[in-house]
């Protein structure tokens, strides 16, 4: 006899998600936010015309929920004070009327220009904080990466340390933003990596005001291959032999990121 296996049980019937689709669009095809939005439409919490942004909002509300509980890149050190999406949009439309007003309003701008750009986002005011009802507002993508990268960044010349034998002046220069950091040495790359990068003969590392003064740590990651490991040496004193020769004692280190910190001259 042939036995018939079953999978996990369908949210929702597949002609239902067909018809949410050609009604809202495909893009909103997640049965769990087709259902939770249902929900909300049921209980009249929302109105029909505010369906996509409240698709959106679940959509943005799992994604940030995610990043804290599994320490994503950049929210490796923040956490997030739902664990479930659905008490997280209800919060939001609830208790933060202004965000949700101006979501709808962004949600409807995304839907006339079909620009990834232009869809909301869930932001927090003050970057070195977590995900609180107090610290959330809604920013569009466009808008959320102009506020990451506008953060003051300090440009730092090392080619001196990666090769003391270098003429190269050790110096560094801040700017107002990654974008005019990045500008400078016409190249593009993330900050706060603890990666050098090489322009023409000179080395270079960019990082954020904050790592720069101690206010944040650069994110640390695995990297077994000692074959892109940075070279460098210390000077840890002099010795003189027998003959009256004077010898400087260096140590060689290697190490996978770097960063600098500047702290004031006591």
């Amino acid at each position: 006899m042939k036995m018939e296996t079953r999978g996990r049980p369908r949210l929702l019937p597949l002609k239902e998600i067909e018809e949410w689709k050609n009604t809202h669009g495909e893009k909103y095809n997640d049965p769990k936010a087709i259902k939770f939005v249902q929900s909300l439409l049921q209980k009249e919490i929302i109105k029909n015309s505010e369906v996509v942004a409240a698709h959106l909002l679940y959509e943005s509300a799992v994604s940030r929920i995610n990043a804290c509980k599994y320490n994503l890149g950049i929210y490796a050190k923040i956490t997030c004070d739902w664990e479930d999406a659905e008490v997280m949009v209800l919060d939001i439309i609830f208790h933060k009327k202004e965000m949700w007003a101006e979501w709808i309003k962004q949600s409807i701008y995304y839907e006339e220009t079909n620009k990834q750009c232009f869809r909301a986002s869930i932001d927090r005011i003050d970057a070195q904080k977590n995900y609180t009802l107090s610290n959330m507002q809604m920013l569009s993508i466009k808008d959320n990466v102009i506020k990451a990268t506008a953060r003051p960044h300090y440009l730092f010349n090392v080619t001196g340390i990666i090769n003391p034998s270098s003429d190269s002046v050790q110096s560094y220069r801040r700017f107002e933003s990654k974008q005019e950091a990045l500008d400078s040495l016409g190249i593009k790359f993330k900050g706060d990596t603890g990666r050098l990068y090489k322009v023409k003969d000179q080395t270079y590392l960019v990082q954020s005001e904050d790592v720069t003064f101690g206010r944040k740590e650069i994110e640390e990651y695995e990297n077994d291959d000692e074959s892109t490991w940075y070279s460098s040496s210390m000077s840890i004193g002099a010795i003189t032999d027998e003959f009256g020769n004077t010898y400087n004692l260096d140590l060689p280190i290697t190490y996978p990121q770097i960063s600098i910190k500047l702290n004031p001259k006591v």
